[in-house]
């Protein structure tokens, strides 16, 4: 008898039967890879809520954490505090152009200029109407900004560690902060020319740095000069008024070596504002009111 009809038979009916159930299984395979993606996709969206839900509430605390200083959020709520003043702002910085070298986002510090000259022009306008914008800026002379800068990189005993400052260059070049700042305050422009950098000509241009700032800067504030180091940055919105007074600020300290650290908190906590309205007052009662200080442009 002859099989081979009937085994070619068999074979094309494995054949058939092996691609029908190929067939489901990849159609079962498909429905259940679609729920999972399904699935998957509901988790998200409700973990994504849930984030929402906990940034909300995080947001309407009355005092709360924006992270270590520097950092961009903090300079985020720094220009937001800033533009949305409606009566009153009050900084204390003791370095005029706060986070135009530290802000790791360079957008930020825009922002931050755009809000200060926006309040430094209304209170100019209500001036002119006979209305009362109150804009004040208490920072640090040039004495006491060099003091600290040289602490910053000197140390606290004041000596010059030359292999250190040529590694810190070569770490803010990276990032390229370094030639952006002094870019923009002297005739640096290439990075090549960052390694005729010394420390001394660094501490100038910083200083310079921050007179062009004042001059160019706060145009309708009133400058109030301290003489001495001050404890805190600090931005005070609207102290007149319950709804709107906000307040951020970086509390500060000084490591082994010298270099700051600190972490920046946002409140709108009415006795945690009067305290700090407080400490403004009191080195406001020490400063000398200065008009903007002229200087040689590079």
């Amino acid at each position: 008898m002859n099989y081979e009809p009937v085994l070619n038979f068999a074979g094309s009916l494995a054949s058939l039967i092996s691609l029908v159930l190929a067939f489901v299984f990849a159609r079962k395979a498909k429905k259940h890879s679609e729920q999972q993606i399904r699935l998957a996709k509901e988790h998200s969206e409700q973990a994504s809520r849930l984030v929402s839900k906990a940034q909300k509430i995080a947001d309407s605390l009355s005092t709360r954490f924006v992270g270590d200083f520097p950092n961009p959020k903090y300079y985020q709520e720094v220009a937001s505090l800033i533009e949305g003043a409606e009566h009153s702002i009050r900084i204390m910085a003791s370095v005029p152009s706060h986070g135009e070298y530290s802000d790791p986002d360079s957008d930020s510090w825009i922002k931050i200029r755009v809000a200060i000259e926006g309040k430094g022009n209304q209170r100019i306008k209500t001036i002119a109407n006979k209305e009362h914008f109150k804009a004040i800026l208490l920072y640090c002379s040039d004495g006491c900004r060099l003091k600290a800068f040289q602490t910053q990189h000197r140390g606290l005993d004041g000596k010059e560690n030359e292999k250190e400052w040529e590694q810190w260059k070569q770490e803010e070049v990276k990032d390229g902060r370094l030639l952006r700042y002094v870019n923009a305050h002297s005739d640096i422009t290439e990075t090549e020319d960052l390694s005729k950098l010394t420390l001394d000509d660094y501490l100038k241009i910083r200083v310079d740095g921050d007179r062009e700032t004042l001059h160019h800067l706060y145009r309708g504030f009133i400058l109030k000069q301290s003489d001495e180091l001050l404890p805190m940055f600090c931005w005070i919105a609207d102290i007149e008024n319950q709804e709107s007074r906000k307040a951020v600020f970086s509390i500060r300290t000084e490591d082994a070596k010298g270099h700051y650290i600190g972490a920046a908190v946002v409140t709108r906590d009415p006795d945690l504002i009067a305290t700090l309205t407080k400490m403004f007052e009191h080195y406001e009662n020490l400063s000398t009111e200065k008009t903007p200080p002229q200087f040689k442009q590079h």
